[in-house]
């Protein structure tokens, strides 16, 4: 049984590249580490300055630890240029628990679908997410949508 371990702000904030990974990945792995709420918050602030790395790893703990502040962040992150991280942005949309799936949820992912044309990892999540929520697409009713015979 392992002990708890905890993020090192200032170490993850430090490395870089595969130093980073190194550092990351057994923290990540094991159930027993913890984030706190002050890191989660700082990983949040630093989000738009990260290089593919430390964005990989914010929005993977976020996920996971911080669902409520980090899910709305996330689908934006499924447009990214690069594969690492945007196969983690829908690998955490994918796994979020149910109660975090909300129609700003999914509308934001059906936004960055129609604006990313040709990404067609976008159309699998929000068919996902949809199917999760509930959901069907359908048109608004036009003002002369009533069904008469």
């Amino acid at each position: 049984m392992s002990a708890t371990q905890s993020i090192d702000l200032a170490k993850f904030t430090a490395l870089s590249g595969l130093e980073l990974c190194h550092y990351m990945e057994p923290l990540v792995a094991d159930p027993a580490t913890r984030v706190s709420g002050k890191v989660l918050e700082q990983m949040l602030l630093e989000l738009e300055n990260y290089d593919e790395y430390h964005v990989v790893y914010a929005i993977t703990l976020g996920a996971k630890f911080s669902p409520a502040t980090f899910a709305s962040r996330l689908p934006r992150f499924l447009a990214h240029e690069q594969p690492s991280v945007w196969s983690t942005a829908l690998n955490s949309l994918d796994h979020l628990p149910d109660g975090y799936v909300t129609p700003e949820l999914v509308d934001s992912v059906r936004k960055v679908h129609f604006a990313s044309p040709g990404k067609a990892w976008v159309a699998e999540i929000l068919g996902k997410l949809e199917k999760r929520l509930g959901e069907r697409r359908v048109l608004p009713a036009g003002p002369n949508s009533d069904s008469q015979g």
